[in-house]
């Protein structure tokens, strides 16, 4: 069903709504829309997400906003298409949580009866004597002391690698 649309203004033209009607608009639906989308959904969370929304759109679209008391019924239109769209993203996180769940239960756990198996502990950093991921960078960064390291003189902090290897 094709909707009438106000022509957009021309730059000599007000535009459709300031600041100062929008308040107002803003003021008088608020409620309404509010309770529409609390009865919709799922948590107050998502309501108020729904409504945010749904006047963003509206002072986006400003210029398509109706006159009178025909902006209320714009505005559920509005919300309506919003619950829509986040009714579709709930789905699709849905979905894709039951895939990971899916994915992640098929793994391999480490258990008791299987004392072999282990999965590496997550590396912070580089570790002694690992090269640095981009030399030249380091290089032209710190100067003669990242030149000294890699080229094996120092190896960790400036300790030298004899030292270190005692150390360890």
């Amino acid at each position: 069903m094709p909707t009438e649309h106000r022509p957009r203004p021309s730059e000599e033209d007000e535009p459709p709504l300031d600041k100062d009607e929008f308040a107002a608009v803003y003021g008088q639906n608020y409620r309404p829309l509010l309770g529409y989308a609390l009865w919709r959904c799922h948590s107050p969370d998502d309501a108020a997400d729904v409504v945010a929304e749904t006047f963003a759109i509206a002072w986006r679209r400003a210029d398509d906003l109706p006159p009178g008391d025909e902006t209320r019924l714009w505005l559920y239109g509005a919300a309506r298409r919003v619950l829509a769209n986040h009714r579709r993203g709930e789905r699709r996180h849905a979905i894709k949580t039951a895939m990971l769940r899916d994915e992640l239960a098929v793994l391999p756990t480490a258990s008791s009866d299987t004392p072999g198996l282990r999965y590496p502990a997550p590396r912070r950093g580089r570790q002694p004597g690992e090269p640095a991921p981009d030399r030249t960078y380091r290089r032209r960064r710190a100067g003669p002391a990242a030149q000294a390291e890699d080229d094996g003189r120092l190896s960790h902090r400036g300790v030298q690698e004899g030292r270190l290897r005692k150390l360890l």
